[in-house]
């Protein structure tokens, strides 16, 4: 046990992450286009329940927009500890692609 804690608290010093779940209940991959456009893609893997959390981004981002509905849908952005804060609720099994726009 000591050293699995000891090996998971190297990787947090030593690993940036640029985006994740902050209660780890929902599935969060950042990919940035050639053109430099970033998305989010965030999945609830439970295929029982609805999933609700927080997705950090420790990046800049101005407005998101969740862009797997027709027309888009906007995804309000708070500021948390100088991170972008997105509050987000899925379905079972549902996904979400986020848009993130920055100026």
């Amino acid at each position: 046990d000591e050293g699995e804690a000891a090996f998971l608290d190297l990787l947090r010093q030593r690993v940036k992450r640029t985006t994740w779940a902050e209660g780890a209940r929902l599935e969060v991959v950042m990919r940035v286009t050639e053109e430099g456009d970033r998305y989010l893609f965030v999945l609830n893997p439970d295929p029982d329940l609805s999933a609700s959390d927080t997705v950090l981004v420790d990046q800049p981002v101005e407005y998101a927009v969740d862009v797997s509905v027709p027309g888009g849908y906007p995804v309000p952005v708070k500021k948390r500890e100088g991170r972008a804060a997105l509050d987000m609720t899925l379905g079972p099994c549902e996904m979400a692609v986020v848009w993130l726009g920055s100026q």
